[in-house]
């Protein structure tokens, strides 16, 4: 082989050399790029529960009959609708990648239930608002230790901290 032959060989090895790496890296600047918007969109959601006040564990049980209690009731229903709309949101901006679809489905399946519960009986919104918690809180827990990045916020208990600050 030629001398010629020798250089547009190592001309077109060269060439495709630099185009896999040029692929590579472009392929790890967006999957850098997709795992900070999981991690932003994931700790999103985290500090939105942990500002609802309808999941607040200290919520006393309360005679339904007030009309101010029946207030707060549907007040506490469409916080639940808007967190539940939220976990919707974060399932569905998230990239394919991500392993935290299980964890929201968990997540929106419970606030389903509670609305569907709401609907049968809403004198027992409190009760079923403390379930609630209970069952967003397993998965919330196994979303942060599985996200690098996400930092773990108690459900409801942002409106607690600032009323202790207070005192």
């Amino acid at each position: 082989m030629g001398p010629f032959w020798e250089s547009v060989a190592s001309s077109i090895i060269g060439t495709f050399i630099g185009a896999g790496l040029a692929l590579l890296t472009s392929f790890l600047v967006v999957r850098h790029q997709e795992t900070k918007n999981d991690v932003r969109l994931i700790q999103s959601l985290v500090d939105r529960l942990y500002r609802t006040r309808a999941l607040r564990p200290d919520r006393p049980l309360v005679d339904y009959s007030l009309p101010e209690i029946q207030e707060d009731q549907k007040r506490c229903t469409k916080s639940v609708l808007t967190t539940r709309n939220r976990i919707a949101f974060v399932s569905d901006e998230l990239s394919t990648h991500s392993p935290a679809f299980d964890e929201l489905d968990a997540m929106h399946l419970a606030c389903l239930r509670y609305l569907n519960s709401i609907d049968e009986d809403p004198s027992r919104y409190v009760q079923l608002l403390t379930e609630l918690r209970a069952e967003l809180r397993p998965p919330l827990e196994r979303l942060c230790s599985e996200t690098p990045g996400v930092n773990w916020r108690e459900i409801g208990t942002a409106d607690l901290r600032s009323r202790a600050d207070r005192l």
